[in-house]
């Protein structure tokens, strides 16, 4: 589930291969969409909301999901000793209701929220299957090259 999914924002699930950008809801909550519409949406709230709030379907990311932060702005790179891009893990940091707990998980454990994160971070999402799945269908590739 997104945070940010139970506000009224239609969602789809992202697609391995995808770009995403991060935007930021009137309520603080951070959530992911589509790069054009979080362009836009990003800039309509920096603009001071002049006009109709622009569409945007917000995607969602599952835990365990695979993701490459790009150009990580510096103030976070430092904050959190990161490269400007990193590959993570999309985690959620609880199961409650009305707590912002989409997260990023470092290779060291390390959690990140995305509202900490905030606006206009770039994510490409790498793969959506999480780690124990990865590991199963590894281990099945050799049999079923084997069968072949």
């Amino acid at each position: 589930m997104c945070d940010y999914s139970l506000f009224g924002l239609p969602t789809r699930l992202a697609v391995e291969g995808e770009n995403v950008l991060s935007f930021q809801l009137s309520n603080g909550s951070v959530g992911l969409a589509p790069t054009s519409q979080a362009i836009a949406h990003n800039a309509w709230r920096k603009n001071g909301r002049i006009g109709n709030e622009p569409d945007i379907c917000a995607t969602c990311v599952p835990p365990g999901a695979q993701i490459e932060i790009c150009c990580i702005p510096g103030i976070i790179r430092e904050q959190y000793g990161l490269d400007v891009s990193q590959t993570v893990v999309f985690t959620q940091t609880s199961a409650e209701e009305n707590q912002h707990r989409d997260a990023i998980k470092l290779l060291d454990g390390r959690e990140i929220r995305l509202v900490e994160l905030g606006p206009n971070i770039q994510f490409n999402i790498i793969s959506l299957s999480s780690a124990t799945e990865r590991e199963q269908i590894a281990e099945l590739a050799p049999i079923r090259t084997r069968r072949l």
